[in-house]
């Protein structure tokens, strides 16, 4: 991801998430330049149509919505923020392209787990590529159904 394609990144946000979902763009911003290996973008007939952030990050916490923060001086997990498919193009196996990338960013950096903050609605996916719940972590300002949830590989 580069930092001209996130005004294409905050159109697919608008489109693909309820409004108390949205992170403003000094936060897409922000994560851009904390740790940019962690950020990638999708194309579909030649425009980005998709869009993950990652970073390293501390296990069993959730990292906060739409708020600007440093990264942990000690991480031994890495955080998928945010994966998003603007809704034109899902079911085409881009968010799996886009989950496998942070993976083999992930794995380069000597991470050995993942985890994220899955939203209402999003669980049978994540499940799906591997992830369990996290139990005894509130998910806060994600909603009432959100969950932190965790993969782990070796």
């Amino acid at each position: 991801m580069r930092e001209q394609d996130l005004p294409d990144v905050i159109q697919i946000q608008s489109r693909a998430y309820v409004n108390y979902l949205h992170e403003s763009p000094d936060v897409f911003y922000h994560k851009l330049s904390m740790f940019n290996e962690g950020c990638f973008v999708a194309e579909c007939d030649l425009s980005i149509c998709g869009y993950l952030f990652s970073h390293p990050w501390i296990t069993g916490c959730t990292v906060p919505l739409n708020s600007i923060y440093a990264l942990p001086d000690v991480c031994n997990t890495f955080y998928i923020h945010d994966c998003s498919v603007d809704p034109d193009f899902q079911r085409q196996g881009i968010g799996l392209r886009l989950f496998m990338e942070s993976k083999k960013t992930a794995l380069a950096h000597n991470y050995s787990s993942l985890q994220l903050t899955c939203i209402k609605g999003m669980k049978n996916y994540w499940a799906n590529l591997g992830f369990t719940i996290t139990q005894g972590v509130t998910a806060g300002s994600y909603g009432d159904d959100a969950c932190l949830m965790h993969s782990h590989f070796v």
